[in-house]
């Protein structure tokens, strides 16, 4: 008799452990294709460079160094971020370097074929030789930080339902068209959530998503040539955005005026308040039998975040 409670426990456990390995995130997000997270390129300075404290009167060289990773998974080539040093007046600290384009490609973390995950690219950014040449009574405190606009993309990526009929309800058939998709999503700031397809008749489905930010950096339109990280009204919390069905039909998606075509749709969209709702058509083509197809959602941007710290210059004695 134990043994037999042993097996079922066993075979309970089994069940339960499977479902949660498959489960979708309370937030809409799934994962399985990607690693996933929310960030894009991570910063912080190096251990003591700078130092918390200097002091004045040109008496302590001193340097500013950060280190840049990519903790996302999307590319970042060389040129594509510029690091700037805000808060102090150079002139105060000898001139030194106060931005610099970074020169090191920094390629997005990824999973290999064997589901080994290869981190991100990192690189290290120096701010030359600094250096307080004036004179201060006790202490003075400034905040040191380091911005860095860099452009950045996502991808995320759905199963969509086509069927020879788009309004069967079968219980049993391969998929369903009216329901809420799993979405998978590439480590970004920008996520895709929420997708949801319907039926329009017989050969026309419909399926909404929404653009998501997640992250605590500031979005902006992406530019040609270097980032520039725009706060003009009409390019900041805009991206472009891509979707791409595969399907030979037409794809009609709601605030995309960009470029489009068979199975192809794309455009900029400014988001409200870190989110933004697509709506597309999709026509389909005569089909003798029913499948899933991948829908592919590309959002590309420029990002602005930045690290900080105190930094305190005393008198020498």
């Amino acid at each position: 008799m134990n043994r037999y409670l042993l097996a079922i426990f066993a075979i309970v456990l089994m069940v339960f452990t499977t479902g949660a390995g498959c489960q979708q995130s309370s937030s809409g997000i799934s994962s399985g294709s990607f690693l996933g997270g929310t960030q894009g390129l991570a910063m912080q300075f190096m251990e003591g460079a700078p130092p918390l404290t200097v002091y004045d009167q040109g008496n302590f060289p001193f340097s500013v160094q950060v280190k840049v990773e990519n903790v996302g998974e999307h590319d970042v080539a060389s040129g594509e971020y510029v690091l700037s040093v805000q808060g102090v007046d150079p002139g105060e600290f000898g001139n030194p370097t106060m931005s610099v384009a970074g020169s090191d490609p920094l390629e997005g973390k990824e999973k290999d074929s064997e589901g080994n995950v290869i981190p991100g690219g990192i690189t290290y950014v120096d701010f030359g030789s600094w250096d307080y040449t004036g004179s201060v009574t006790g202490t003075t405190t400034y905040t040191l930080r380091v911005d860095n606009c860099y452009k950045y993309g996502s991808r995320a990526i759905a199963m969509l339902c086509v069927k020879e009929d788009l309004l069967d309800t079968e219980p049993n058939a391969i998929c369903r068209v009216n329901e809420a998709k799993p979405v998978s999503n590439a480590g970004s700031p920008i996520q895709i959530t929420g997708l949801t397809e319907s039926a329009m008749g017989n050969n026309r489905i419909s399926f909404s998503f929404k653009v998501s930010h997640r992250g605590a950096g500031a979005i902006s339109i992406p530019q040609a040539g270097a980032p520039t990280c725009s706060d003009a009204l009409t390019e900041e919390n805009v991206v472009n955005v891509r979707v791409e069905t595969g399907i030979g039909g037409t794809l009609d998606c709601s605030g995309l005026d960009g470029a489009s075509g068979s199975g192809m749709d794309s455009g900029d969209v400014q988001l409200f308040e870190g989110l933004r709702t697509i709506r597309c058509t999709q026509d389909i083509p005569a089909f003798p039998n029913d499948f899933e197809k991948a829908v592919n959602v590309y959002a590309g941007f420029e990002y602005k975040e930045h690290v900080q710290t105190p930094l305190y210059v005393k008198h020498a004695a």
